[in-house]
């Protein structure tokens, strides 16, 4: 679970640095059958970095558990 930990973490980095590009870049985001506009994009990275972080947090909460039930 620790090693999960890790990965759900660098998901939300990963997310939060994709949704300050868009925030930098105020271009449409292209999608399938026409444009999404960049709000949308960012609150969808803004999400997924809430839902990675909290990922995290109950990873690393098994991650206590499983090791206090090998003392």
């Amino acid at each position: 679970y620790d090693k999960e930990a890790a990965q759900l973490r660098q998901k939300a980095k990963d997310m939060e640095e994709m949704a300050q590009r868009y925030l930098k870049y105020p271009a449409l985001i292209p999608i399938e059958g026409g444009h999404a506009p960049k709000a949308d994009a960012q609150q969808y990275c803004n999400n997924l970095v809430s839902l990675y972080t909290k990922s995290a947090e109950e990873a690393d909460a098994l991650s206590r558990l499983h090791r206090s039930m090998l003392k």
